[in-house]
């Protein structure tokens, strides 16, 4: 099965493709001129060479189901609910479809503390890593480089993981959980776990607020973010006052069970929607290494045939009518429905084959109706009756029941109607921060596409273990496809080296609307390189890294995406240009609608097995016959090869800087620029400016700039046309230093 086949069968999130086009592999450019050659290979050609070296699997920290090993974090508690930290390898057995398994290493992983104890051998052989965050929330925070690692260590082992369903909260439950975690996170001596943040939108789709980081900053930005997030308008409150009001009126009793049932089916699709957005997520969240804790904040879903509509329809509760054969006959309330218990088991499945386990979180109090207050006393004694009955109170109970079994199913801890919200957030993290790693080795190490239930036992009395409850044992191929779209659906979740991206909107060799990718990887994969012309231009292939990329629409919606191999041509083959152009850069070429895209991007080193990713925003305008500037491209050139897109801010001393742009619609326009310092202040050099050149419909030009002062410089260029109005300014920081940038 070809590559691109087999992950649009995995794709997430409902995501199709609607506009497929092919890409040119070659563009020329005036003083840009960068070749992109296609890898021609298919996916499963890829899977192929992948899955006759998977040592990857046994090197890197992998919590999941792995090729020749699966491993699985367990949770274990005394009576009192606290973390036993003593035991020893001879303490566990591990059974796998009720087989015991030999445990093949053991450590406890303290993420606060930051420490990892082997405990599989007499010998002390403890490590650390450091997990915290030095400054108070409240200071600015510095990325050093020990800051960086930091993250990475802690994130390699553990992580908690917000996801806000946005449609189940009304603005008093949303208040209740935002309030309760801002005040957490403001008495916060610093992020022990690293973070991220998502929220399901009213559109049934995904958004990335915070990625995982162990800085307060962004998630107070998110906090905002979710408070401002509107709230769904048609809620339960107000279609349990539609019914009451319906039944009021004699004739009104059979308008108001019809209501019941469509109500009811909408609850059922969003229930059914809820369960697969999360079942979603937990594939994406495959992506990453290490124990996920998910922070499912809900009122719940519904999960049987009928519900609170089918009990508030009934016959009065103090009527000694039969209430329960009329309820028999519109929606049973109490028979589970087949659909979304199959939905169900299809998440705990996925986020137990992902590592993740589910802590559910639920800001309804007590005497809510779900998550709404209910006045009885504005209501008809009838009325009263119905909303405070056993009966109803119950059916809004059951709500809860998914909540409970996603995390009994999972490992994790429910809590619902908590008064102190942020105890309860504080004990989950609590709960994250230890838990002991058992390895043992997978009986059918190929991979047999089966669920394999897991159970883990301590024979020490009185204690209680949680752990991920089974994995699916997925072919090594199938395994990495799902990552690799799960990094694709959640750039964030990724850990691997950093790789940095930049979009630009300009035009094609033959006038074509196109956005620009351009990506900075900074890898220590090996470099293989060749003369690949006649010319003695040199050919750089990282032969192990594959490119992946997909283009998501505002909506939601994936347009387009690629998957393919890594190679650039540079210019004569000297000793100089590797140390010119690495960290590598990779440009592709996108041709995309109008509108704002979000591009996300995947790079797989298929020898370490590391993936890497991040996401950037773009926007393609509506040009019609306008006149339109691109935006600015800034390259970089020793001189002897031909430039490279400039991704992050910074370069050398040495280094010959272009300065290039393209205009649509233009009669002579005119580049200028000018260079100052930091502040904006002093001048620093002019730049002379030059017409641009007229091709295939489109103007052309650069300026270029050598020889800058080491340190922190404004550029400013700008565009000027004969037109009055035709006019356009771009400022760029740059830092200037006297080495080669490292990322």
């Amino acid at each position: 099965m070809a590559l691109k086949t087999r992950l649009m069968k995995l794709r997430l999130c409902a995501t199709k493709i609607v506009d497929k086009r092919t890409h040119e592999t070659c563009r020329l450019v005036i003083l840009l001129v960068i070749v992109i050659t296609v890898a021609g290979s298919s996916l499963a050609s890829t899977m192929e060479r992948r899955s006759s070296s998977s040592t990857f699997f046994q090197q890197r920290p992998v919590f999941g189901a792995t090729v020749s090993q699966v491993q699985v974090d367990a949770i274990v508690t005394n009576r009192s609910g606290e973390f036993v930290d003593n035991l020893t390898q001879a303490d566990f057995t591990v059974y796998e479809d009720n087989e015991p398994q030999q445990i093949l290493d053991i450590q406890l992983i303290d993420l606060v503390a930051g420490t990892i104890v082997d405990l599989g051998d007499s010998e002390d052989t403890s490590q650390t890593f450091d997990s915290t965050n030095a400054t108070d929330s409240s200071d600015e925070v510095t990325k050093t480089p020990d800051n960086i690692a930091a993250v990475d260590s802690a994130t390699n082992y553990g992580a908690l993981v917000f996801l806000i369903d946005g449609p189940s909260l009304d603005l008093k439950t949303k208040s209740r959980f935002l309030v309760a975690w801002e005040k957490l996170l403001k008495t916060t001596e610093g992020l022990r776990i690293p973070r991220a943040v998502y929220l399901a939108n009213n559109f049934g789709t995904l958004e990335e607020l915070v990625p995982l980081t162990l800085e307060t900053d962004p998630l107070f930005e998110a906090i905002e973010a979710v408070r401002k997030t509107p709230t769904p308008g048609n809620s339960m409150k107000s279609n349990f006052y539609e019914l009451l009001d319906d039944m009021n009126f004699p004739q009104g009793i059979d308008a108001a069970r019809a209501k019941a049932r469509a109500f009811e089916y909408e609850e059922t699709q969003r229930s059914m929607a809820s369960l697969a957005l999360l079942t979603q997520f937990c594939d994406a969240l495959s992506s990453r290494s290490g124990r996920t804790a998910l922070i499912w904040v809900t009122t719940g879903i519904k999960i049987t045939v009928g519900g609170p509509y089918t009990i508030l329809t009934g016959e009065d509760p103090a009527s000694p009518a039969a209430v329960w054969e009329r309820q028999q006959q519109l929606f049973d309330p109490y028979t589970p429905d087949s659909q979304i218990t199959a939905r169900q088991r299809q998440l705990h499945e996925a986020a137990n084959s992902a590592n993740v386990s589910i802590y559910t979180v639920d800001p309804t109090l007590r005497g809510d109706l779900r998550s709404m207050d209910v006045d009885v006393s504005t209501r008809s004694a009838g009325d009263a009756r119905r909303l405070s009955s056993m009966e109803f109170q119950s059916s809004l109970d059951s709500l809860r029941d998914s909540l409970k079994d996603a995390a009994t199913a999972t490992g994790g801890e429910s809590f619902v109607y908590w008064t102190d919200l942020g105890a309860a957030l504080a004990t989950i993290e609590k709960d994250s921060s230890r838990f002991y790693l058992l390895t043992y080795a997978a009986p059918s190490p190929e991979g047999d596409g089966q669920y394999h239930n897991i159970r883990v036992e301590v024979n020490r009395p009185d204690l209680t273990v949680r752990e991920r409850r089974g994995y699916i044992d997925l072919p090594l191929d199938e395994r990495r496809s799902r990552e690799i779209i799960g990094a694709l659906t959640l750039p964030g979740a990724v850990t691997g080296p950093p790789v940095f991206a930049r979009a630009f909107h300009r035009w094609s060799s033959d006038g074509e609307s196109i956005v620009q990718l351009a990506i900075a990887i900074d890898s220590t994969t090996d470099k293989t390189t060749s003369n690949a012309t006649t010319d003695n231009t040199l050919l750089v292939e990282p032969s192990s890294l594959v490119f992946h990329a997909a283009a998501i629409a505002d909506n939601g919606r994936t347009v387009d995406e690629v998957h393919q191999g890594v190679r650039s041509l540079f210019g004569p083959a000297d000793s100089g240009n590797l140390a010119a152009i690495w960290p590598f850069r990779y440009v592709y070429d996108w041709t995309l609608p109008s509108g704002t895209y979000a591009l996300r991007v995947v790079i797989e080193d298929e020898v370490t097995g590391e993936l890497s990713a991040t996401q950037i925003k773009v926007e393609v305008p509506n040009i019609n016959d306008e006149w339109h500037a691109s935006d600015l491209i800034l390259a970089t050139t020793n001189g002897s090869a031909p430039p490279l897109p400039l991704v992050v801010d910074e370069a050398t001393e040495d280094t010959q800087l272009i300065v290039y742009v393209e205009v649509a619609g233009g009669d002579e326009p005119v580049l200028s620029g000018s260079v100052f310092s930091a502040d904006g202040i002093a001048l620093l050099a002019p730049l002379p400016p030059v017409s641009l050149q007229k091709q295939a419909g489109i103007h052309r030009g650069a300026l270029r700039l050598k020889g800058m002062p080491p340190g922190e410089i404004i550029l400013q260029a700008a565009i000027t046309d004969v037109v009055p109005g035709r006019s356009k300014i771009f400022r760029r920081t740059l830092k200037i230093s006297g080495t080669i940038p490292q990322l």
